[in-house]
């Protein structure tokens, strides 16, 4: 999901997939999304700065195939026209700690101060440092998780 792009007719395995990829493009778009519809049968997202001051009117819809488990955006209207999100809602400690894992890996010791700016400069996003903070430790558990794996197996 280097560069995700949300297509009319594009098809995901599951409602989760469908999710993960719509704030993985939310976030690096720099724009936010509120839920209308979240079922596991049907999703309806629009944009969340769809007012008079700032008249964005994206819109999409999604929903299951059939009775299978497989997912496709059934309707996506416009592109976001509002400005960019510079403190996203959907940029979580979990997403943070998930995207930085591999670099807390190589440098368990990275600073807060650091990374905070790694991720201002990569993904031009504010995050506050408490939250930093939150994401390095949640990544060090995934990493010592896999530790404390290996040496249960020996």
């Amino acid at each position: 999901m280097k560069n995700p792009k949300l297509v009319h007719g594009m098809l995901f395995p599951n409602v989760r997939v469908f999710r993960s990829l719509l704030k993985e493009f939310h976030l690096r778009n720099g724009s936010e999304y509120k839920y209308i519809k979240n079922e596991s049968k049907r999703v309806t997202v629009r944009c969340k700065y769809e007012d008079e001051e700032h008249p964005c009117t994206w819109r999409l819809h999604a929903s299951r195939v059939g009775e299978t488990t497989t997912f496709q955006i059934k309707k996506i209207n416009g592109v976001h026209t509002c400005p960019r999100i510079y403190h996203n809602q959907w940029a979580s400690a979990d997403w943070l700690a998930k995207k930085y894992v591999d670099q807390v890996h190589d440098d368990p010791d990275w600073k807060v101060k650091a990374m905070q700016s790694d991720v201002r400069r990569k993904w031009m996003l504010d995050v506050s440092e408490m939250q930093i903070y939150r994401a390095k430790r949640k990544a060090l558990q995934m990493v010592e998780g896999e530790h404390g794996e290996q040496y249960y197996r020996l």
